[in-house]
């Protein structure tokens, strides 16, 4: 970091000549944030020209339409044609499409929840069909097994997360009203807590169990929708080698889709969010003393040149053609994030003392852009700046309407659903929980009887094989 940046930064966090040191501190920042997210775009937007060479085929209009949007931005951009109210525009219609896309990663991440239950209940069917060697060890050795896998480690965070890896592949033999009060006594731990915490618990648990609920899901992926409501209506107990195997590809497809769709917006935010961040930046950038101009030169080229070839609708090698600029920007990153640590531990400090000084020197506006810059390049791709704040703490009152409402809607779910499936969302959710058990025995005693209990030979079979996969960590 340049000492003179180095010396603003002890200035601020001393209290100490504010009026000239924030000015000179936010100028500085601004470059070196339009800087990294310079060289992160180019990174960024060469992935996307090749994912989109790869599945240009397979994209829905939505998608063209947002990477036509974010193509069609960039070029004006690296044309130096966004300022004042075109730059206002150009921002507002980013933020747009970074919302379409964080709607459709939720749809995506909804349906792949839903299938990853499918899968489940396929996996305890497939020795059914499959010749299985026969198992000689007796389930109370078995047990006796996971439990020294579980406990091989003094470390309680390590072992929650092997017991609760272990509870999602048992078979599932309790009655609903012990798995009721198993959800009902979870909620406990948040009596009191942050209502923010309690809310990620409930869509955690809701998308994981199926239950979470995203308007017009089936709009967006009919043809999901309609192998969903398939492999719904199947008969798991009754189901014929042949029934089987077509629903095993089909899993097997929507997987690959699911995984390619994730893929693809996963890249698609990212670029969004650095995209997002310089045009943020632009207009305050190079008024710094630690400008990195011949980098941001080099990131805009590159990031150039692979617009010239999405504009034009190519496709080709374009890593080779960029090879040199791109060996350029090597080490950049790391550099630059380095600073941006350090840096931001300064912001935040203005941010919680200085606010008040920020506005009568008029530049909270610039404060409250670099604010959105760090989350924008942060590693949280997803954050919704329109989220309605969850402020305050859980009270008893939310608690009980809370887990009324889950255990209700739990109730519709198995109501309407095969046995197999309500087994699968039991214990997928049950190892989503806090661990519930206080002792080694009881973990013991749980352990065995799931095993005991299960009189389905193949389905105690096939958790056998994969529990036994992950104490291999295979």
């Amino acid at each position: 970091m340049d000492n003179r940046l180095r010396k603003i930064c002890k200035q601020i966090m001393r209290q100490k000549d504010l009026d000239e040191a924030l000015p000179q501190f936010f100028n500085n920042i601004t470059d070196s944030y339009y800087t990294y997210a310079g060289v992160r775009l180019a990174m960024h937007y060469v992935t996307l020209y090749e994912t989109y060479c790869e599945q240009v085929d397979v994209l829905d209009n939505n998608a063209k339409d947002i990477l036509k949007g974010i193509n069609n931005i960039i070029r004006d951009f690296i044309m130096d044609k966004l300022k004042g109210q075109d730059l206002e525009k150009a921002i507002e219609s980013v933020d747009q499409m970074r919302n379409q896309v964080i709607n459709r990663t939720q749809i995506v991440a909804t349906y792949t929840d839903i299938f990853q239950i499918y899968e489940y209940v396929l996996n305890r069917v497939e020795y059914r069909f499959t010749d299985r060697e026969d198992d000689d060890m007796a389930d109370s050795d078995f047990a006796r097994e996971i439990l020294q896998y579980i406990f091989d480690t003094q470390d309680n965070v390590i072992i929650n997360g092997k017991i609760q890896e272990i509870i999602g592949q048992l078979p599932i033999r309790m009655t609903r009203q012990k798995y009721f009060e198993l959800v009902r006594d979870s909620f406990s731990v948040y009596l009191g807590a942050e209502k923010s915490s309690l809310d990620s618990y409930l869509y955690m648990f809701r998308s994981t169990a199926m239950i979470y609920k995203i308007d017009n899901m089936e709009e967006y992926y009919p043809d999901l929708w309609n192998k969903k409501e398939f492999m719904t209506g199947l008969n798991y107990k009754e189901l014929t080698e042949e029934a089987f195997k077509d629903a095993k590809s089909m899993i097997s497809n929507v997987t690959k889709f699911l995984e390619s769709e994730t893929s693809f917006y996963f890249t698609i935010q990212e670029v969004i969010n650095e995209l997002y961040a310089m045009l943020l930046s632009s207009t305050y950038v190079g008024l710094g003393f630690t400008s990195m101009k011949e980098q941001q030169k080099i990131s805009l080229l590159i990031v150039g040149d692979i617009n010239k070839e999405f504009i034009a609708d190519t496709r080709k090698n374009i890593v080779a053609e960029l090879e040199n600029n791109l060996v350029q920007l090597e080490g950049v990153q790391e550099e630059l994030l380095h600073d941006l640590s350090m840096l931001e531990d300064v912001l935040y400090t203005i941010d919680q003392s200085n606010r008040e000084l920020t506005k009568s020197l008029m530049i909270e506006n610039v404060l409250n852009a670099l604010l959105r810059i760090k989350d924008l390049l942060s590693s949280s791709l997803f954050i919704d700046f329109n989220q309605q704040d969850i402020s305050g703490t859980v009270d008893e009152e939310l608690l009980h309407n809370e887990k009324s409402k889950l255990v209700e809607d739990l109730t519709e779910l198995f109501s309407t659903h095969d046995r197999a499936i309500m087994r699968a969302v039991m214990a997928s959710t049950l190892s989503k929980m806090p661990v519930f058990f206080a002792s080694h025995k009881e973990v013991m005693d749980y352990v065995r009887n799931s095993l005991e209990n299960c009189t389905n030979l193949e389905e105690k079979q096939a958790c056998k094989v994969l529990i036994r996969a992950i104490m291999n960590g295979e």
